[in-house]
């Protein structure tokens, strides 16, 4: 009952919070309103329950081609918009996923669709060359453009790949390549070294390691998964590497009202990362690299403070070990700066920083002695898609026309707010409230009540994916990620969603759902009879009425708060009498969090300007996305 009304209240803040511009669907900030825009969606709109029968029908036919466990429903991408996902039922839904926080600034942006139709980009889109042996005339001049343009401090290379796996995984082959030559002072393999490779023994194959943290995802490839310990589904039946595991830190929220505890638990992790460095090496598998996310994401929004960050960079220079950031989630303008851990202050803040996702492409950027020494050692055969970087560089272009970092921080800024209120009202259901810009989360009491409250939300109009982070929480969270065309007055609408969901939280079980998609419109009127009958109607903006009547005998008392708050009570006959009371809010604003650079209940901000849910166990497809 509770969770059904805090997704009513979510999905109204989240409706109208993240509109970009206006109450419809744009693809830019008030700042940029010159855009070019095809047309605009007003607000969700459903047709059937998710998936719908379509859906349904599809998963089938592709269930006898492969697993689709985790198929949510099918997609129309041509009819898709901004921050607004149509599905092959007709079912419009505010995104707060955005194809797993991959969506930079929302679908068939225009921006993007010239880029697509310029012939002179036809012969990058038709012809995808071995970038490793053949690559086109153009490619230096297109990743100056765009890939180089955004590089970390202190680093002007950068080794381009395809997904956030294989560019992690690259770049562990990397370290374990760069500080193998350290050991030996040059270069050049011994025999030894060459033949006992073949067969995967030492020296040629040393037992080094990488330091990673509890709650850290990196990929699931078969070294990404070695250092990824978010969830036990991926790791379950596939032999790994022993490699040393630190605690992340479990911080308290807001960090600025505890910064005693935080501090006292940020130096046990360190103390903690020095003494397995030491015991690795003792074990004769010396840590070659950390790895580390800046804000775990799919461990459940961990975060730590700058000071951690700056601190655990010392450490691994003391040691002689790589720093590899991973910003693969975090990356593209999500937090407020184009990487996040420009917030840590740092003029050397890494030697390695992968990236994926919301670039549209992979790879990771390094110093210049983590340049592979030899040919093929870094390698494979596509080694990224030159086409991507058309778009990227176009995505860029955007960011910095419509000044989108800029809108980030102040929409992150009053989501945050927004999530502090409503932690504030409901105490019981909602704790922890954080985030940097608009990657934000807050966590709910347990993973039945993130359930219950994202299957309706789905069916309100919103997509959304989640999770259940089970070392860190106890209970579930949601987190939305958005594009990094996210706006203002997206993000005081999605407040007041939530509002709407969370004050339906009656003392008695009361259940009251509604399928409309919420949008600017709302129109309430009341008709009494004092013979005991009771019609009840709303009439909103998609033409949709609705009619509650009550012909049960009891004395029923209620308070009804709109643009103005009034109180009236009624009596019905019934077999028998008895009183209750309930109070409903309904707030007009809708808050959009997942436009094009964000991220909710954990709520994270993954996309620019699009929203994502997410909590931390999968929830099952057809039940909850």
């Amino acid at each position: 009952m509770a969770s059904s009304l805090l997704s009513k209240q979510l999905v109204l803040s989240l409706q109208q919070n993240l509109r970009l511009t206006a109450p419809g669907c744009r693809y830019v900030s008030k700042a940029a309103a010159k855009t070019q825009m095809e047309f605009e969606y007003d607000g969700p709109s459903m047709k059937t329950e998710v998936p719908g029968p379509r859906s349904k029908e599809l998963t089938k036919q592709l269930g006898e081609i492969q697993n689709v466990g985790a198929v949510h429903f099918f997609c129309n991408y041509e009819e898709s918009r901004g921050n607004y996902l149509v599905d092959v039922d007709g079912n419009r839904m505010l995104d707060v996923y955005t194809q797993i926080s991959s969506i930079p600034i929302g679908y068939n942006h225009p921006s993007l669709i010239k880029v697509m139709s310029n012939p002179n980009n036809m012969s990058a889109f038709v012809n995808r060359p071995a970038l490793g042996i053949m690559p086109p005339e153009n490619f230096p001049e297109k990743l100056a453009e765009s890939l180089l343009s955004v590089a970390p401090s202190g680093m002007s290379r950068v080794q381009t790949m395809a997904c956030g796996s294989c560019s992690n995984e690259n770049a562990y082959k990397a370290m374990f390549i760069w500080y193998r030559n350290k050991e030996r002072g040059h270069n050049i393999p011994s025999d030894e070294d060459m033949s006992s490779c073949m067969i995967n023994q030492s020296p040629g194959c040393p037992d080094l390691s990488i330091l990673s943290f509890m709650g850290g995802f990196h990929g699931r490839t078969m070294g990404c998964l070695a250092t990824t310990h978010s969830k036990a589904i991926h790791k379950l039946d596939v032999p790994s590497f022993d490699w040393p595991i630190a605690p992340f830190p479990k911080l308290k929220y807001p960090l600025e009202e505890f910064t005693r505890e935080n501090a006292q638990e940020e130096a046990r992790c360190l103390e903690e990362v020095e003494d397995l460095i030491v015991q690795w090496r003792q074990k004769g598998r010396p840590v070659a690299g950390i790895v580390i996310e800046p804000i775990q994401a799919e461990g459940g929004d961990n975060h730590a403070t700058p000071d951690f960050f700056k601190k655990l960079r010392n450490i691994a220079r003391k040691h002689g070990s790589a720093f590899h950031v991973d910003e693969v989630q975090t990356g593209g303008g999500t937090t407020g700066k184009f990487w996040a851990h420009e917030h840590w202050g740092m003029d050397d803040p890494a030697d390695i920083v992968s990236f994926s996702k919301k670039m549209l492409t992979g790879g990771f950027y390094h110093k210049d002695e983590l340049q592979a020494d030899k040919a093929y050692r870094i390698f494979n055969t596509w080694m990224g898609d030159p086409s991507k970087n058309l778009f990227l560089a176009e995505v860029l272009n955007v960011i910095r026309r419509e000044n989108l970092l800029e809108e980030v921080t102040r929409s992150g800024k009053t989501l945050l707010q927004g999530l502090y209120q409503l932690q504030d009202q409901y105490p019981n259901l909602l704790s922890s409230a954080r985030g940097q810009g608009t990657f934000c989360a807050i966590d709910i009491r347990d993973d039945a009540t993130r359930n219950s409250i994202i299957l309706k939300a789905r069916d309100k109009g919103k997509t959304h994916y989640s999770h259940t982070h089970t070392h860190t929480h106890t209970g579930g969270l949601i987190g939305i990620h958005p594009c990094t065309n996210t706006q203002l007055t997206d993000m005081d609408g999605q407040v007041d969603r939530e509002k709407h969901l969370c004050t339906h939280s009656y003392t008695h079980s009361y259940t009251h759902s509604y399928t409309h998609s919420y949008t600017h419109s709302y129109t309430h009127s009341h008709t009494h009879s004092h013979t005991h009958s009771h019609t009840h109607s709303h009439t909103h903006s998609h033409t949709h009425s609705y009619t509650h009547s009550h012909t049960h005998s009891h004395t029923h008392s209620h308070t009804h708060s709109h643009t103005h708050s009034y109180t009236h009570s009624h009596t019905h006959s019934h077999t028998h009498s008895h009183t209750h009371s309930y109070t409903h809010t309904y707030t007009q604003s809708t808050l959009v969090i997942f436009c094009v650079t964000s991220h909710l209940l954990c709520v994270s901000p993954r996309c620019s300007a699009g929203w994502l849910w997410r909590s931390v166990h999968p929830v099952p497809p057809c039940s909850g996305v």
